[in-house]
């Protein structure tokens, strides 16, 4: 990060936090369990000055299991939208990851390193994805397909 981002507010972080992502070329999305509608929540987020790739509610979670025809239904479903890595501060959708193969890194609201976290999860996704897929990524990886933050 060029800034340090201890001492912002949350959406400060998260606006640093999501501007970095960009940087480093990974693609940025909201998973929620909401039912808002993704361009509310799209509009939610600007007026903070975040931009975020796409949004994932309710509605497109539910359509994505059922194409899928699941039998044990997670609360969330990243890989069904090529998302690589899900942020959550919810351990059980931790556990969720393990039973239904997609990766998560908690982090606790309160803590003002959550950010900080989220970057060095990222860093290992991405060392993971270049030596998984060496043909994609020829040295260091500048991103990924997709992050999601939890809403």
């Amino acid at each position: 990060m060029r800034a340090p981002l201890a001492g912002r507010t949350a959406a400060q972080r998260t606006r640093a936090l999501t501007r970095e992502l960009r940087r480093q070329g990974c693609s940025v999305w909201v998973y929620t369990s909401s039912g808002r509608t993704p361009s509310y929540i799209r509009r939610w987020l600007l007026l903070y000055g975040i931009h975020v790739d796409g949004v994932v509610n309710s509605v497109r979670h539910n359509q994505a299991l059922t194409e899928r025809e699941l039998s044990s239904t997670p609360s969330k479903f990243p890989p069904a939208f090529d998302i690589d890595l899900h942020v959550d501060d919810s351990e059980g959708v931790q556990l969720e990851g393990v039973d239904h193969g997609f990766r998560v890194v908690v982090v606790d609201p309160q803590d003002e390193q959550w950010a900080q976290r989220v970057l060095e999860a990222v860093a290992q996704v991405q060392a993971q994805l270049a030596r998984q897929q060496p043909h994609r990524h020829k040295g260091p990886v500048r991103g990924y397909p997709g992050l999601t933050l939890n809403g």
